[in-house]
């Protein structure tokens, strides 16, 4: 990796990946690609593994979203579960109605709430 991939990767990966990180990583790219293949409801690739990560305050939490940042950023372009990922992470985006603009990732509501539209 180089620049901005490393000082990405640096800021979702919060301490050393274990073995059983690798191993959660892993559940999610499968259960990403599974659910590509239309072999996975999508809730239960929502639910494949959680990660533990640290807040900004040095609290501990686990999550799957968490989970699934550390697999992307882990995961070389090249391997085909990564496209996978992508795409699941998409379909969350839209299940949450969730809005892209080039100012930056919104929920409908938020927008709706300081009077935006988005076309």
């Amino acid at each position: 990796m180089n620049g901005l991939a490393d000082a990405i990767t640096q800021l979702v990966i919060t301490r050393p990946l274990t073995d059983d990180d690798r191993a959660t990583i892993q559940d999610v790219l499968d259960a990403a690609s599974e659910w590509n293949a239309g072999r996975l409801p999508f809730y239960a690739f929502m639910r494949a593994g959680t990660l533990l990560g640290y807040d900004r305050n040095n609290r501990r939490y686990e999550s799957a979203g968490y989970a699934r940042a550390v697999a992307l950023v882990t995961t070389a372009p090249s391997d085909p579960r990564r496209a996978c990922l992508l795409r699941a992470i998409e379909e969350l985006c839209r299940l949450q109605d969730v809005v892209r603009t080039r100012h930056g990732t919104f929920t409908r509501e938020s927008l709706h709430e300081h009077g935006v539209t988005v076309r």
